[in-house]
């Protein structure tokens, strides 16, 4: 029972982990937005430094946010299956899918502002658009982690 609950307070601080990542790619990407606002029609070189700096922080924090996520699933599924079955797993391994692949769509939309003959106007466009599948993917993390978060709180309650 002790190693359920020490398992259950696991995960829920890896949610915490996660949600943490998530809000600082949000923060990297209105960095992001706001540097290439202020960019002028050509590019100069502090410019380009300064985007080139924000995309590679961006990256960075999806990075650890990806090996966060898949770390994360792998264990969930492994630790919380016997304790709830497999029907609700695999409700949660479905989410977990549409997690993943909303991933992807960030990643693409990050790739699409790191292309260099891109234009100041045409960077603030993707870096907007890139913006958005953040914001979508978030909105999809804090659903996930709250459902979860109840889940969690219920089986510790379960068991005393």
């Amino acid at each position: 029972m002790f190693e359920t609950i020490r398992t259950i307070g696991e995960l829920s601080k890896v949610h915490e982990a996660i949600r943490h990542y998530v809000v600082e790619a949000k923060k990297s990407i209105d960095d992001l937005v706001l540097v290439s606002s202020q960019c002028s029609d050509e590019f100069n070189s502090e410019q380009c430094k300064i985007v080139a700096d924000r995309q590679f922080s961006l990256r960075q924090t999806l990075q650890y946010l990806r090996e966060g996520l898949q770390d994360h699933h792998q264990r969930e599924s492994l630790l919380l299956r016997p304790l709830i079955g497999d029907v609700l797993m695999n409700a949660i391994n479905k989410e977990c899918s549409e997690i993943t692949r909303q991933f992807e769509k960030v990643k693409a939309a990050l790739e699409d502002t790191e292309q260099s003959q891109l234009s100041p106007t045409d960077l603030l466009v993707k870096t907007k658009q890139a913006r958005q599948a953040i914001e979508s993917f978030s909105n999809l993390i804090e659903s996930h982690s709250r459902e979860m978060d109840t889940i969690l709180q219920m089986l510790k309650n379960a068991i005393g």
